[in-house]
């Protein structure tokens, strides 16, 4: 099946819920409230932003959570400080650790397409 022809449950169903579970949330309560709040969030800013940017925002967010929920950040630095900080369940700095790894991440990658060309 060509990515094209995904409907919104198959969009649900193949990626969104997977991604929520995976993360040990609860199906019925959680994933409802997030998906509807994304589905808000993705009808009143399509036209602007476009579908394609928002769903790799989405993956590459979902991919920072991975790096400091589930401690899967190759720096150690990084990962040893993303432990304590998981350690004192300090689930709303989440939010906040999200957009300074995003930031992090953004420069790593500007810094490397620099020095290394735009093979990145």
């Amino acid at each position: 099946m060509n990515k094209k022809d995904f409907s919104e449950s198959d969009i649900k169903a193949k990626f969104i819920t997977p991604a929520i579970l995976n993360s040990g949330w609860d199906e019925q309560t959680q994933i409802g409230e997030v998906y509807d709040t994304f589905k808000l969030y993705f009808n009143n800013h399509k036209d602007k932003l476009g579908t394609e940017n928002i769903v790799k925002s989405l993956y590459e967010y979902s991919q920072y959570y991975v790096a400091i929920a589930l401690q899967k950040e190759e720096d150690k630095t990084l990962k040893s400080v993303y432990k304590e900080i998981t350690k004192l369940r300090m689930d709303t700095s989440y939010p906040f650790l999200l957009a300074v790894y995003g930031d992090y991440n953004n420069e790593l990658r500007a810094c490397l397409k620099t020095n290394l060309g735009e093979s990145l």
